[in-house]
């Protein structure tokens, strides 16, 4: 045989195997391999990874939650309070009232009630949380209902021996709880 036939025979062997495994391929993949292209495989690289968009069969993965700080308790509501009237600091209660009370009061009154308040031996046990209703506010004669008011039954002293218990009102607003003072005299035009 001549080398040219040999060279002939070689060819046409490759051809079918080259034939044979494409068609092994494309069979593999799903398809029947008759009139079917396949696209162009890209290399990978590092940017096309990072942006690259995920298939509709991928699960997406969940969005990370913002930090929610729980609502404040009554417990370490009245702990705090507590904390600042014992040392005589006024800011935490005068931060802490209802926008209701200005309206009665004015800041200023509220803010020297407050400021000359200090009372060493006072301290107040949260006994229970009641529910959360609409409260009739009344002091010096004047009468406003507060909506979403929290009963909340307290045992407090200022001496450390005398013990009362009482129930008081708290309003909870942005997760801190706010609440209802006299502060002295009302404002002409109070409500």
């Amino acid at each position: 045989m001549n080398i040219r036939k040999m060279w002939g025979i070689a060819l046409i062997l490759a051809g079918v195997v080259l034939g044979a495994v494409a068609l092994a391929g494309i069979v593999g993949r799903g398809g029947s391999g008759i009139g079917e292209r396949s696209a162009p495989s890209a290399p990978a690289s590092p940017t096309s990874a990072a942006t690259a968009t995920p298939s509709p069969s991928a699960s997406p993965s969940p969005a990370p939650s913002p930090s929610i700080e729980p609502a404040e308790t009554p417990e370490r509501f009245f702990a705090r309070l507590s904390a600042a009237l014992r040392s005589g600091r006024p800011a935490f209660p005068f931060a802490r009232l209802h926008p209701f009370v200005f309206d009665r009061y004015l800041r200023a009154d509220c803010r020297a009630y407050f400021g000359g308040l200090e009372v060493p031996g006072y301290d107040v046990e949260v006994l229970r949380t009641g529910e959360t209703g609409s409260f009739r506010w009344e002091t010096d004669g004047l009468r406003r209902t507060i909506p979403s008011a929290t009963t909340v039954r307290i045992r407090v002293t200022e001496d450390g021996d005398t013990f009362t218990e009482t129930d008081t009102h708290l309003v909870l607003r942005g997760g801190r709880y706010l609440f209802l003072s006299d502060c002295g005299t009302p404002k002409e035009a109070a409500r």
